[in-house]
């Protein structure tokens, strides 16, 4: 760490308070002591100064103090080590200076003996107390450096939990849209190349995109179109998908690849055991200072769901509530009626 004085500012607030300080000496000597204004005004000058140039120095030592990570033992004999030589300098300093401009004036010498023991032990205050303005200065940057350090930790942490429920991709999709396309090859070839094709571009904006955090609407919409594209070449007449989105809604940010679990699941146990025909209708518009996305699905109530760990709408739950606060109206979930309701909210931000 840099010292902290060590600015424009810095310096010139330091060098007033010991200025400050050598106009409180200069007052004392001469209303409390008797001392001669002249000499006053030379050793109570020009000691402040000197002790505030020794101080400065010391900023270095309890520096190197820290980095050694010595027992409190040692670390307090060090400062009191160091307090002696600083002493012992500051006052040499002031003896030096008052005899070489004083040398003919007994009174001064004099008072140069005589002010020895006040001397010292006004030194030994201020020289704790720069010590430990410098140790409070340390160990308030070091808090400071703990807190980022933990906040980063933290935001890593989020990061690396958001990037891994993006990856989540179900790979019974994969398999079951790549066996599709190796049965439709024989039957139907043009179908074939159309379902690769659109697998082609959904894998690879769902790659790209995972590296984002926030995506536009209508680039998210459009990769689920390609999804749910796919899957109706795989159940033809059975899926029926319907888009009632408000125009306002394609520069929204939103989570990347948040629709996808939520798709996923409306054709895992809307579509798959159904012996009839299944609707899924997607609805999204503006309102007030949030984007409300609706994905619904008719389903058999008589009909067996297939099985499975619930893990799409409880990853889009988590993703939404570390991104946007612990808060579980961000996601509802409402089954009824032979049909199931996905509503999202998400605070509206765009492009």
């Amino acid at each position: 760490m840099n010292h902290p004085l060590l600015s424009r500012r810095g310096l010139l607030i330091y060098l007033g308070i010991w200025v400050f300080i050598g106009v409180l000496q200069v007052f004392r000597l001469v209303h409390f002591a008797s001392i001669p204004l002249d000499i006053a005004l030379v050793d109570g000058f020009f000691s402040s100064v000197w002790f505030g140039v020794l101080g400065f120095s010391l900023w270095y030592y309890v520096c190197h103090s820290r980095r050694q990570h010595l027992t409190f033992l040692h670390t307090l004999g060090g400062y009191v080590f160091a307090g002696v030589v600083v002493l012992a300098i500051w006052v040499a300093g002031d003896y030096t200076i008052m005899s070489v401009i004083f040398r003919d004036n007994p009174i001064a010498i004099s008072y140069l003996w005589q002010s020895i023991p006040w001397r010292m032990g006004g030194g030994v205050g201020l020289y704790a107390l720069i010590i430990l303005s410098y140790v409070m200065i340390l160990g308030s940057a070091d808090l400071k450096e703990k807190k980022l350090t933990e906040e980063r930790l933290r935001e890593s942490l989020k990061q690396s939990e958001l990037n891994l429920l993006k990856s989540q991709i179900n790979p019974h999709f994969l398999f079951n849209s790549l066996n599709s396309a190796s049965m439709l090859t024989l039957t139907a070839p043009e179908r074939a190349h159309e379902m690769i094709v659109a697998l082609s571009e959904y894998l690879r904006y769902s790659i790209s995109g995972s590296h984002e955090k926030y995506s536009p609407f209508h680039l998210e919409l459009e990769n689920s179109r390609r999804y749910l594209g796919i899957e109706k070449i795989r159940f033809e007449d059975k899926l029926i998908v319907d888009f009632v989105v408000a125009s306002d809604c394609s520069a929204c940010l939103v989570p990347s690849m948040i629709l996808q679990p939520l798709y996923e699941n409306a054709i895992k146990h809307g579509v798959y055991e159904a012996t009839g025909q299944v609707k899924v209708v997607t609805v999204a518009k503006v309102q007030e200072a949030f984007l409300l996305v609706e994905i619904s699905n008719t389903f058999e109530p008589n009909v067996s769901a297939k099985k499975g760990a619930g893990l799409g709408i409880a990853n889009v739950r988590g993703r939404l509530q570390m991104l946007y606060g612990n808060d579980h109206s961000w996601l509802q979930v409402l089954p009824e009626d032979g049909q199931f309701t996905v509503k999202m909210t998400i605070p509206l931000r765009v492009t």
